[in-house]
């Protein structure tokens, strides 16, 4: 379902907080994985058939591709992500298969180019940009996306980083985020989530009817499949899917 520029109002766009939230996610998603050995690289992760070595690769191909959207949106000429799924697929694989010191050192050197093309973001604030095909988003929104999958990768990468661990201010704006993007999404029952933050909102559009009430972060966390609703309370919910 395609979603509007005008709908994107609704979600945060300050972008000295967001670059900040980006930061601090970064610095701590690399305080996680230099501890990793060779070893522990290749143990599973949370994503089904994903190793550790597929979620780091797949988090350092998305911090050069998101670097170079935001350098083709400061030239006029931006492009989407990536070039087509199979090619995204493939460079994970590919990837995955380094040792540890390339793949700390790819994330690093990655994430280190992405903050500082977030840093060139002022002023283009209102640009539409083409995140996915048929899917533009304003250019303020890109650290936001980032965040999202930087924050999630994190989780999946099964090291000791759990929800609790989230700053609650990003945990809002996640929730935010991701309410937007399921909005009348008929694969998600119709859930109307209230969190303690005082944030409402509405997403799915199935037949069956829900209610739920927590924090901002495990609101978010269970939408996207991270936490089962009993770890916060409501085991009469269901399990949702996993988003990636």
């Amino acid at each position: 379902m395609v979603k509007s520029l005008a709908g994107q109002a609704g979600l945060p766009h300050d972008l000295d907080a967001l670059r900040d939230g980006l930061l601090s996610a970064t610095q701590s998603l690399l305080g996680t994985t230099i501890t990793l050995d060779e070893d522990d690289w290749r143990q599973p992760s949370r994503l089904p058939g994903w190793t550790r070595a597929h979620v780091a690769a797949h988090l350092a191909l998305g911090a050069q591709a998101f670097a170079d959207l935001i350098g083709g949106v400061r030239h006029g000429a931006p492009t989407p992500l990536y070039a087509s799924d199979a090619s995204r697929w493939d460079a994970i694989e590919r990837g995955a298969q380094a040792d540890a010191l390339t793949l700390q050192t790819g994330l690093d050197a990655c994430s280190g180019q992405l903050l500082d093309e977030c840093s060139r973001l002022s002023g283009l604030a209102d640009q539409a940009v083409p995140l996915w095909p048929d899917q533009p988003v304003r250019a303020d929104l890109l650290p936001l996306a980032r965040l999202s999958e930087l924050i999630l990768h994190h989780l999946d990468l099964d090291c000791g980083f759990t929800p609790d661990q989230i700053d609650p201010a990003v945990g809002e704006w996640l929730l935010r985020w991701h309410t937007f993007w399921l909005a009348g999404n008929t694969h998600y029952p119709a859930i109307e989530l209230t969190a303690t933050s005082g944030y409402r909102a509405r997403v799915g559009g199935g037949r069956r009817r829900l209610k739920a009430t927590a924090s901002d972060t495990d609101l978010m966390c269970w939408l996207t499949g991270r936490v089962p609703p009993s770890s916060f309370g409501a085991p009469h919910l269901p399990v949702l899917p996993l988003l990636s």
